[in-house]
């Protein structure tokens, strides 16, 4: 999902992130739900006499949580893209570390590479100087193509600025 922030002439902020269906609030309360019923379900058969029901279930919770963890984990990221005077920021931020990169708008170059088969998604990347970072690779096609489009009419229309004054 891109997020455009455009509020004056010369300033630009580009947000990338993820899509997500289901925020961290809803996460919990699906998960508290599954496991409350869950418990409910196997008390039954234990109270029957089908005590081994019960570590499967407590498994079960575990794998589950697990998986909403990994699935918190692998999408809590977002990438920023600024384009403000003869600055054109790209920053990364992640659990594990935020990431910067600099690049001078005159020269950058926005590329947007396909596979030849169209067997893989395509990829996009800012490049300037021998530095290249590449961005949006959580957006689908149609997402990723209209970005490079105005990444590079808002590098353009910069360059033109720029060489008017």
């Amino acid at each position: 999902m891109v997020l455009a922030d455009c509020s004056s002439a010369s300033d630009c902020t580009l947000e990338i992130r993820p899509n997500r269906s289901l925020t961290r609030g809803g996460m919990v309360v699906f998960f508290l739900v599954v496991c409350l019923v869950t418990i409910l379900i196997s008390l039954r058969f234990v109270l029957l006499g089908a005590w081994v029901v019960m570590p499967f279930a407590f498994l079960e919770m575990m794998v589950l949580g697990g998986g909403f963890y990994a699935f918190e984990k692998a999408t809590a990221y977002r990438e920023l893209i600024t384009l403000r005077g003869d600055e054109l920021l790209v920053r990364r931020e992640a659990r594990n570390g935020n990431q910067a990169w600099t690049f001078q708008p005159y020269w950058a170059q926005v590329i947007l590479q396909r596979d030849n088969r169209s067997w893989y998604p395509s990829r996009l990347f800012i490049r300037s100087h021998g530095n290249q970072v590449e961005v949006g690779s959580c957006l689908t096609e149609e997402e990723r193509e209209e970005l490079y489009g105005d990444l590079k009419r808002s590098l353009l229309h910069r360059r033109r600025a720029t060489t008017d004054t």
